[in-house]
């Protein structure tokens, strides 16, 4: 499914014998993409809305469990080891199966993750949950960034980009407050509820990320995924971003895991 009739190369045609392969579909119309975009950045408010409902509070809910500062930060940690572990695959999986593939597996995990938050009142349900939500949130980042990405024109990607974000952080102011008022009215349980709740339309938004636009580029193989990192650190300013990334997740991380701990 190429919009961009590419033989590998960019010259003329080799002998003056062969001609330059026909897409098989049209490129898609302008409101095609901006529906797309629409249905994408939709599944981004849902998606980061169901994050930040669960994971400011899931300290406190250790914590009212009886885990200790230690127990909590092993959990928190490991949970963000899992997502490392498998970023570069997430991002090559988009390009072998597609966004909505992704995006709908990480629909699963929030919603396996909402309901064990959910169902089972335990320090070790809790870590098995935020280590799901881990792993489904770093696909959730590279599937709709992908999408965007894809999606785009020199001239439309800074503004769709920025739309995307706008989504992103809608989500993000959003789902504390609710999940806030639920929990001290209701209990965490109750809030965590919301979390697979915001699934079903997820799952629906995620699927039709199907017709998305192939991205102008050669895709990464899964299998050969690994290969790929000294390719990628060595492009200028990658190293860079990727420590700064590092320094600003780190202090997110802290900050959210430990200052409202009741027994800091």
């Amino acid at each position: 499914m190429d919009w961009t009739a590419d033989s590998g190369s960019h010259g003329g045609p080799a002998s003056g014998a062969v001609a330059a392969p026909v897409p098989d579909r049209a490129p898609p119309a302008v409101a095609d993409l901006e529906s797309l975009l629409w249905r994408n950045n939709a599944l981004q408010i849902l998606s980061n809305g169901a994050w930040y409902v669960a994971i400011p509070f899931i300290p406190l809910y250790l914590a009212a469990q009886g885990a200790s500062i230690g127990v909590i930060g092993t959990i928190i940690g490991f949970s963000g080891v899992a997502p490392l572990l498998i970023s570069l695959h997430a991002g090559a999986l988009v390009d072998e199966r597609g966004p909505a593939v992704v995006a709908k597996v990480s629909v699963l995990l929030f919603a396996l993750a909402g309901v064990i938050l959910t169902a089972l009142p335990a320090v070790w349900a809790t870590g098995v949950a935020y280590t799901l939500m881990g792993v489904a949130n770093i696909s959730f980042a590279v599937a709709p960034q992908a999408v965007v990405a894809a999606a785009s024109t020199p001239a439309t990607r800074v503004r769709n980009f920025g739309y995307y974000a706008l989504r992103n952080s809608a989500g993000a102011a959003v789902g504390p407050v609710v999940a806030g008022i639920i929990a001290g009215r209701f209990g965490y349980r109750t809030s965590f509820a919301l979390v697979w709740l915001l699934m079903i339309p997820s799952f629906v938004f995620a699927g039709s990320l199907g017709g998305w636009p192939t991205a102008r580029r050669r895709a990464v193989a899964l299998a050969k995924v690994h290969r790929v990192m000294g390719t990628i650190l060595r492009q200028r300013g990658i190293a860079a971003i990727m420590f700064i990334s590092f320094v600003v997740a780190c202090g997110q991380t802290l900050q959210q895991s430990f200052y409202s701990s009741p027994n800091r």
